[in-house]
């Protein structure tokens, strides 16, 4: 059992009407067809408020009903952001960063009978990476199953990225294509394309000390390699 919180106030359901300063929550979609297709039955909380004691209560009540536990907001950002706080309360923070880009608003905590808590990012690429790289892996661990991510060789067919002097690497979507010779080219998906997780068919990751056009490249699939 993997328990969803989604939290804040300014979401609303999906399906509902959206006013306007509102958001609607398409990550509780996102996180259970995710957990179901990775072998887990996911338990989808309602959206809790921006409320520290009622965060914690649900938090408390998600622990003595699932085996992982994941709290969809950032670890660091907003106006009454009370993730940290509300998982200092019911275990250890082992982090509440990670260095990497989207989802590095991304926490990992430990209750004290070991249960992991992953808090993911709010926004939707961050949400959909950062359940992809930690909350897979610990589905995988509990039901025996070894993590293979689908890499491939791709030759980066973006513009020149330059060095960037930051510490991390940065993952894009992109776009993969075939080519008859049985190549892969990689075209990066414009970073502002806020429907750009509907195109993209993979990831690359960009490091800090640039990429050349032309490169060849590691390549990480979202689909079976006979979809290209």
């Amino acid at each position: 059992m993997v328990a969803f919180i989604p939290t804040g106030n300014e979401l609303v359901p999906a399906g509902t009407p959206v006013p306007a300063g509102k958001n609607v929550d398409s990550n509780s979609v996102m996180a259970g067809a995710k957990i179901t297709a990775w072998g887990g039955k996911p338990l989808l909380y309602p959206i809790q408020p921006d409320n520290l004691q009622q965060l914690i209560h649900t938090l408390q009540d998600a622990l003595g009903q699932s085996d992982i536990v994941i709290i969809n907001a950032g670890s660091s950002k907003g106006t009454a952001d009370f993730s940290i706080p509300a998982l200092e309360s019911v275990g250890t923070i082992l982090s509440h960063m990670i260095t990497s880009g989207p989802g590095a608003h991304t926490s990992c905590t430990i209750t004290p009978d070991g249960k992991p808590i992953v808090g993911i990012p709010g926004p939707s690429v961050g949400a959909e990476c950062t359940m992809d790289w930690f909350v897979k892996p610990l589905m995988d661990r509990y039901l025996g199953q070894t993590t293979q991510p689908i890499k491939v060789l791709a030759i980066y067919q973006g513009n020149d990225y330059p060095a960037t002097g930051r510490m991390f690497s940065l993952v894009r979507r992109a776009f993969l294509i075939r080519q008859p010779d049985e190549r892969l080219f990689a075209v990066p998906v414009d970073i502002g394309d806020s429907r750009g997780m509907d195109r993209c068919n993979g990831f690359i990751t960009l490091p800090p000390a640039g990429l050349k056009r032309g490169t060849e490249i590691q390549a990480e699939l979202r689909y079976p390699y006979q979809f290209l």
